[in-house]
């Protein structure tokens, strides 16, 4: 299994410094537009951050983790079968982004851990992002409904994952390398 998840990495990712990714920028009653992000000048943003993965599948979290031990950035992982797991994680360690399944079970979802996190943990206004394998609107409303940042859907597509990092941890923590000079309109 690990040897066939280093050739779907080495398959679908590409070096961080050659790609560029768009984000559709209508919701919120926001004029339509795309932000092209390089994450090679967000570089600075990622190396150093502890990330938690929560997924109940396995091979979902080595797969994501993976994606995220490219290039060196020194990207401390930790992983989570379920939402109590994060829960108790985001006690024992500061963290930049939390990565968190919808439905995990048995257990606690990321929608119930989410709201959890945000009514009353310490770490509040940490980045959540949601990992989905559905992308209908009742679910997208259901992660900005919980608190969450973002969402990815699954399998996770490695330039949108690492961009959609730098964008909420450079955000979380403003002055960092990603700066608004380096985000550029592209109609």
């Amino acid at each position: 299994i690990v040897d066939d998840l280093a050739s779907v990495r080495k398959a679908v990712c590409r070096s961080l410094q050659d790609f560029a990714y768009e984000i559709d920028e209508a919701e919120n009653g926001q004029q339509h537009g795309v932000e092209k992000i390089q994450v090679g000048d967000g570089r600075n943003v990622l190396n150093g951050k502890t990330v938690i993965i929560a997924d109940d599948d396995e091979m979902n979290r080595q797969f994501i983790g993976s994606i995220l031990q490219l290039e060196n950035l020194n990207i401390t992982i930790l992983e989570a079968q379920n939402g109590e797991d994060v829960l108790k994680l985001l006690q024992q360690h500061k963290v930049d982004a939390v990565l968190i399944d919808m439905i995990m079970r048995p257990g606690m979802g990321g929608v119930e851990a989410t709201k959890i996190i945000r009514a009353s943990h310490s770490q509040s206004k940490v980045p959540i992002i949601a990992l989905t394998a559905n992308s209908g609107d009742e679910y997208i409303e259901e992660t900005k409904a919980a608190g969450m940042n973002d969402f990815l859907t699954k399998p996770v597509e490695a330039d949108m994952l690492l961009a959609k990092l730098v964008q909420h941890i450079n955000n979380a923590h403003p002055g960092s390398i990603l700066t608004k000079d380096l985000i550029s309109d592209v109609v």
